[in-house]
């Protein structure tokens, strides 16, 4: 009887704490917040932002607080015999 209330006691442990992470990431995502704003230049190979580009979006305008630059490769990566394709940030 007592093997059956601690199987019962730590099955509804590991849902409250399961429960208790689920909630902490969807609050953490929640918290990044929707005013974000990405911008991703595509198209042409001259169609690039530089850094003073950023420093003067952020110079002249009143809603950016805080800007952070990116930059990714998209492309086939090689290690010894293993070969995937990939985008790299």
């Amino acid at each position: 009887m007592l093997g059956i209330i601690i199987e019962v006691l730590t099955v509804i442990i590991v849902l409250f704490l399961g429960n208790g992470a689920i909630c902490s990431v969807k609050s953490e995502i929640e918290s990044i917040g929707s005013n974000i704003f990405y911008v991703v230049v595509k198209g042409s190979r001259y169609a690039t932002l530089s850094m003073s580009d950023l420093k003067s979006l952020k110079m002249n305008s009143q809603f950016l607080t805080n800007i952070n630059p990116s930059f990714s490769i998209v492309g086939n990566f090689k290690y010894e015999a293993n070969e995937i394709s990939a985008q790299y940030l």
